[in-house]
């Protein structure tokens, strides 16, 4: 064991360049500020001048550093956040780059918030294998891209071999490229190009372009004078991109990636690494629900039948197998795909989603979203505490495009003449779309899309872009910058098959609306005949009619997903509208035991909220049952009676965990009302809730026979 600075060199205690076989580690992150107190006396980081002094991105040069400690051939195992593989700070994307020239990227595990228990945080696990080398494996690329780029003879060399699979990744013809390549064509006879165009629009939009224009010298010049810088500056931007792209294409083109994938559920993470996290006091931390998952064999580290099975043999030269009993878990991608080569702006985000197949159905036109011609991306501006104000002319729309987040007296758009589509960068993903003539202000967490064609509809493209969102996992981790959605390209068909599609997902969204005002009207309903029959003049304590049982979490490893034992609630992550669900989660040593029709109560944060149970169940210490006294109340009357006065609930909170105890609960003061009319109201409650149900149901088909359409016309 070794004391010292993991950035830091060691030669007298042997930790030096290129000495390791093998390197495992989980190195800091987010380290705000950290630049001018890192002394290193013994070595020096390339992406070091990449990081501002109040940067905290401390975990790119453990990228770095991974580069520098590890043999040819050497293999390395480290956890990073998920935004190594996508933020578009430069350091993060000179991470990338250091990871590309140096490794073959041999897995790539995205893990779960769940993971790391109360950090949060979103979390990957790089498998890598350092290139072999010498020969330098960026030497020879180099070579490769100066050839390609200079038209040498490439016959019998690897160098065709790269070329004609880039050209196939770009879509563009071999003749395309070598006409491209030999500089023949004035720049703006690549106006047109399906590719090449944006090369175009790149540079006739730079403000080297806009400038030179309208210099007085310049207009001096000839027209073909002028035209012969033009071309040139247009070939040395264009030449540059290709190199770049080119040189990074060369390195992956040959590499596949074994991608695992956490699932995204609470319950499914936990089966899926076989543990889950407490805050119960005195089992604090990791609660094992069953060693190693989905990852390993506890008791044969060596079963191939595990997550870490499928991992070794990804390091291995021998052929692939599959574990179908995972095969919801992982798959496998060409690195290539990963890796977006289509447009002029190349961040190397690594993305682990499987790539998009475009469909092959003719009358589809396909539309990217960088194109200037057809679309106007933007990205609204950051809005200031005291620039919110309550009668404010304008809304303001952040990440969630639903909700107004506020309101502003000033306007970053001017021109509403046209509908818009706002979609959320940094929040969990959606697509809304404002109708023209209707003002809004854009936050910086929000972006805008505008057509400039009428041959789509911006309902077809709002519809078309949430699920092209969904494909690519934009979240709060997972940014959906304008560059990502520049990128992106969408299969728009005719305009009379637009109208068909929106008209048909139209008329589900209304009785969708339908049946959600149904489910509200009933529930309103219920509440204004509580209020009727009883108020809140006469007031008891709960106590006269009720008992109270407080839960208590059994042992962690009595947990199961299996069914084994009495169905177990912590909390109330199962909560329906008035009963309970079932959770998920069985204990073989129950402790604490509601019964049926007992009324749960979530007692610490969020606290208050209540449902009925359905079944008997085991209760964690979140939660607590409040049963009837024979005779005295019906459970429909308690948990209205409850809801009833959900202020006084919130007012007897504890300060230090936000909770209630059994005496706050019991001393709760509800309405008074005889047995007899606690039975009239539960009459009603009842044909409320049977009629709410119906409707339930009915949404649930709806949205089943949305899903269906847009997977018809989308997916």
């Amino acid at each position: 064991m070794i004391f010292g600075d993991g950035l830091e060199n060691y030669p007298d205690k042997e930790i030096t360049p290129k000495s390791f076989d093998i390197l495992v580690a989980n190195p800091p992150y987010s380290v705000k500020a950290f630049k001018p107190h890192l002394k290193l006396s013994n070595n020096q980081f390339d992406l070091l001048e990449k990081i501002s002094n109040d940067g905290s991105e401390i975990e790119t040069l453990f990228v770095e550093r991974i580069s520098q400690l590890l043999k040819p051939n050497g293999v390395a195992a480290v956890v990073l956040p998920s935004s190594i593989l996508n933020k578009e700070n430069e350091s993060f994307i000179t991470a990338r780059e250091s990871l590309l020239k140096n490794f073959n990227m041999i897995a790539i595990a995205t893990l779960g918030s769940k993971t790391f228990g109360a950090t949060g945080t979103n979390t990957v696990i790089l498998f890598l294998q350092k290139f072999n080398e010498p020969p330098k494996r960026t030497d020879m690329v180099l070579d490769s891209v100066e050839a390609i780029l200079s038209r040498t003879d490439t016959t019998g060399w690897e160098d065709a071999s790269i070329l004609r699979e880039y050209l196939k990744k770009i879509g563009v013809t071999k003749d395309t490229y070598n006409t491209f390549l030999s500089k023949n064509e004035d720049y703006a006879f690549w106006k047109d190009d399906n590719y090449f165009c944006q090369h175009y629009n790149e540079f006739v939009n730079s403000t080297d372009y806009n400038k030179k224009r309208t210099q007085k010298t310049f207009l001096n010049l000839s027209e073909v004078e002028q035209k012969q810088w033009f071309n040139q500056k247009f070939y040395e931007y264009a030449f540059s991109v290709e190199q770049e792209k080119l040189f990074y294409y060369s390195l992956v083109y040959k590499q596949d990636t074994l991608i695992i994938s956490a699932p995204d559920e609470n319950k499914e993470q936990e089966k899926f690494l076989g543990y889950k996290w407490s805050n119960r006091k005195g089992q604090e931390g990791i609660q094992i629900i069953k060693a190693g998952g989905c990852l390993y064999n506890a008791s044969d580290r060596g079963d191939n039948n595990s997550i870490a099975g499928l991992v070794r043999n990804a390091f291995s030269k021998e052929d692939t197998f599959d574990v179908e009993e995972l095969d919801t878990y992982y798959y496998r991608l060409r690195l290539q795909d990963m890796l977006d080569f289509s447009g002029t702006s190349f961040n190397k985000s690594i993305k682990t989603t499987p790539t998009r197949v475009l469909k092959d159905i003719p009358g589809l036109k396909n539309y990217k979203l960088s194109d200037k011609n057809f679309f106007d991306l933007s990205i609204g501006n950051r809005v200031l505490s005291g620039e919110v104000v309550e009668n404010g002319s304008t809304p303001i729309y952040s990440a969630n495009v639903f909700e107004e987040f506020g309101r502003i007296n000033k306007q970053n758009i001017t021109d509403f003449s046209m509908p818009s589509i706002l979609w959320g960068i940094d929040g969990d993903w959606m697509v809304n779309i404002m109708p023209a003539n209707k003002p809004f202000y854009p936050t910086d967490h929000c972006g805008v899309l505008r057509i400039k064609t009428d041959d789509i509809l911006p309902k077809y493209m709002a519809l078309a872009l949430q699920v092209e969102g969904e494909f690519e996992r934009f979240s709060r981790s997972n940014r959906a910058s304008t560059q990502r959605i520049a990128n992106l390209i969408i299969q728009v068909p005719s305009i009379g098959e637009q109208q068909k599609i929106v008209g048909e997902i139209e008329a589900i969204d209304k009785k969708i609306a339908d049946e959600q005002t149904i489910i509200i009207e009933q529930s309103e309903k219920v509440k204004s005949k509580f209020a009727e029959m009883f108020g809140l003049s006469n007031l008891a304590p709960l106590s006269r009619i009720a008992t109270v049982e407080m839960g208590q979490s059994p042992s962690g490893n009595s947990y199961n997903n299996d069914g084994n034992g009495m169905i177990f609630h912590q909390g109330k992550i199962a909560f329906g509208s008035l009963y309970i669900n079932d959770s998920g989660v069985w204990t073989t040593n129950p402790i604490k035991i509601a019964e049926v029709n007992d009324v749960l109560m979530s007692v610490r944060a969020p606290v208050g909220d209540t449902n009925i149970t359905l079944k008997q169940c085991c209760i964690g210490r979140g939660l607590a049952s409040i049963r009837v006294i024979n005779g005295k109340a019906t459970p429909t009357f308690l948990i209205y009676s409850i809801r009833s006065v959900e202020g006084d609930i919130l007012g007897k909170t504890g300060v230090s965990f936000d909770s209630i105890g059994k005496d706050g609960i019991l001393s709760l003061r509800i309405p008074v009302a005889s047995i007899e009319e606690q039975n009239q109201f539960t009459d009603y409650a009842l044909s409320c809730d049977k009629l709410k149900f119906e409707a339930q149901e009915r949404l649930k088909e709806l949205n089943r026979t949305r899903e269906e359409l847009i997977d018809k016309h989308f997916r």
